[in-house]
């Protein structure tokens, strides 16, 4: 992040506020933000942000039995919206074991 910041000439925070969309930046701040993003093949790790804010964006789902069909529409769907959501979905398969779950 912080060659991000020195290529676009603005703080590291700044640069943090246009990747996560935390505050306003302005437009012209913001773009020279993205193309510097893009020089350098930054990518945010999810993985510190979670240890900055104690929070990992993720939603865990238990099933009983994973390999019942009945459930494929359902993950598919529950997964489609927490990714929207800005989530990730964690699926664990119970094996019908109430100790599991």
């Amino acid at each position: 992040m912080a060659d991000v910041a020195r290529r676009a000439g603005v703080s590291i925070t700044t640069v943090s506020h246009v990747i996560n969309g935390t505050r306003f930046v302005a437009e012209e701040t913001r773009r020279r933000v993205l193309i510097a993003v893009e020089e350098t093949g930054y990518f945010p790790n999810r993985g510190t942000g979670a240890l900055a804010t104690s929070s990992t964006k993720s939603v865990g789902l238990a099933i009983s039995a994973i390999s019942d069909f009945y459930f494929a529409e359902f993950v598919a769907a529950l997964e489609t919206q927490v990714r929207l959501a800005g989530y990730t979905l964690l699926l664990a398969d119970t094996h019908d074991d109430r100790a599991r779950s």
